[in-house]
């Protein structure tokens, strides 16, 4: 939280946007190539997260409902770096 207008006392709550889509495009998994993370956040903004290959990484959209675009970012990187490591 943070003061709205400085000395008089009030506060400000900031909102946290949440993922409430997901789309992975293209969405059939036979095609070859790298696949888009297209999210829609609680406020109805679309934002791609990244691009993935389907052959080194998996994801769902469990994985990223609930999310924010920061922490759904975050775990691309942590899969990548595991996949990298192996």
């Amino acid at each position: 939280m943070h003061p709205d207008n400085a000395g008089q006392g009030t506060w400000k709550t900031e909102t946290v946007e949440e993922i409430e889509t997901v789309i992975f495009a293209p969405a059939a998994w036979d095609i070859p190539g790298p696949v888009d993370v297209v999210v829609t956040t609680t406020a109805g903004e679309s934002v791609t997260l990244f691009r993935y290959y389907p052959d080194e990484l998996s994801f769902t959209a469990a994985d990223f409902i609930g999310r924010t675009v920061e922490e759904a970012k975050r775990l691309h990187h942590q899969r990548d770096l595991r996949w990298l490591r192996s």
